[in-house]
């Protein structure tokens, strides 16, 4: 036997991060910016554990369409019934659409994504 799990990712996507088009900011896309370097880091160890390699990928503290009200709560596949990335790469390219699709906001909050996590994994 051995451990598995199943994968879940929530990305910060406020404006605490800094605007995106700047040098600096943590979701420059021009750069090997510090969240890319964290998912891979991260997500390279616990894949191992995950034998599907699905990742229930989360986004929160930005605004989404088509309400474009902040939400702390959205699937990086835009549907949060199916919130599923298959690895790092998709993990890495659902974030990268996604940032060009949101508007950073405030606040930031994790509750709702910890909560829909929770529920997903109750319910198996």
């Amino acid at each position: 036997g051995g451990c598995e799990i199943k994968l879940s990712v929530a990305v910060d996507y406020s404006k605490s991060n800094g605007d995106q088009s700047s040098p600096g900011s943590l979701h420059n896309l021009q750069d090997n910016n510090l969240y890319v370097q964290a998912i891979e880091q991260a997500v390279a160890i616990m894949q191992y554990y995950n034998a599907s390699k699905k990742i229930a990928a989360y986004g929160f503290g930005a605004r989404v369409v088509p309400n474009h009200e902040t939400s702390n709560c959205f699937a990086l596949t835009a549907d949060i019934f199916n919130p599923y990335v298959k690895g790092i790469k998709g993990l890495i390219e659902a974030h990268e659409r996604t940032l060009q699709q949101v508007e950073l906001s405030q606040p930031a909050q994790l509750t709702e994504v910890i909560e829909t996590v929770m529920n997903r994994a109750e319910d198996g």
